[in-house]
């Protein structure tokens, strides 16, 4: 590889990082297609987090250190964020009569409502994603992109 792409590909990977702010754009949208004007208000105070944790909620109740794994964040970070989620009323908490240590967060109407927003705002984002990635790009591009990203993840530096 030539020095020439080595740097168009470093200065790829720094417009991916910055493109947390499109993510935050993203957000926003998500906030106008709101038919509660109310959401629309909360979901401008929530971090991106806050909203992953309402869509790992749909299916179940969870703990905090259940959150932490799936989303693969900070326990402090979840309860951070859960105390911004409960200030909402977008979710509440339980604790089984049998372990008062474990306290369960799960959705409320509006927290569901909110979740279901997200999830719906991640399947259009993916779907746009995968039609230009399918139209722009051959097989054998696709693949090259898919070992690249392997070996960059996987990347460990020699003693």
């Amino acid at each position: 590889m030539t020095q020439d792409y080595y740097s168009e590909i470093t200065s790829q990977l720094h417009q991916i990082r910055e493109h947390k702010q499109d993510i935050v754009e993203e957000h926003r949208k998500m906030a106008l297609e709101l038919v509660d004007q109310h959401l629309q208000e909360v979901v401008d105070n929530l971090s991106i987090l806050s909203l992953h944790i309402l869509s790992a909620l749909e299916e179940k109740p969870l703990t905090g250190m259940e959150l932490s794994k799936i989303l693969n964040s900070t326990r402090g970070g979840i309860t951070r964020a859960a105390k911004k989620l409960l200030e909402y009323q977008l979710i509440t908490t339980s604790q089984p009569t049998n372990d008062r240590k474990k306290i369960y967060y799960q959705l409320t109407e509006q927290g569901s409502t909110l979740a279901m927003a997200h999830d719906q705002m991640h399947q259009k984002l993916e779907s746009d994603f995968r039609k230009q990635i399918l139209n722009d790009l051959s097989l054998a591009d696709q693949r090259v992109i898919a070992n690249f990203l392997d070996n960059f993840i996987n990347f460990k530096p020699k003693n």
